[in-house]
């Protein structure tokens, strides 16, 4: 079964991603708590797959715990995506957290 790569609790936010260490990528799991997280954007982008180009979205998440930004990509996680999107929304406002949506499609 696929691990879900966002997972919501009542309190925290547990995210699973992928990070670039050296010359290898390493599977992280961190759990958030609202205080941690200093904003959530979702916007618009362009991913590039193999020689195509696609419009599509992402979703950012800012904490003051880790240095770079952990980023979900509408085309790579295609299946769950609407999902994230509505439960990030509804996590920011029930938690007060800065939610910057930026889709304009």
């Amino acid at each position: 079964m696929k691990m879900s790569k966002i997972e919501f609790g009542e309190r925290t936010l547990i995210l699973n991603y992928r990070e670039k260490a050296g010359l290898f990528t390493v599977k992280r799991r961190k759990k958030l708590y609202p205080a941690d997280i200093e904003y959530i954007s979702i916007e618009t982008c362009v991913e590039r797959i193999w020689f195509r180009t696609y419009l599509s979205e992402k979703i950012n998440i800012k904490t003051k715990r880790m240095a770079n930004k952990v980023t979900y990509y509408g085309i790579a996680e295609f299946a769950d995506f609407q999902d994230y999107k509505n439960g990030l929304r509804i996590f920011a406002s029930l938690h007060n957290v800065t939610l910057r949506d930026r889709v304009t499609f």
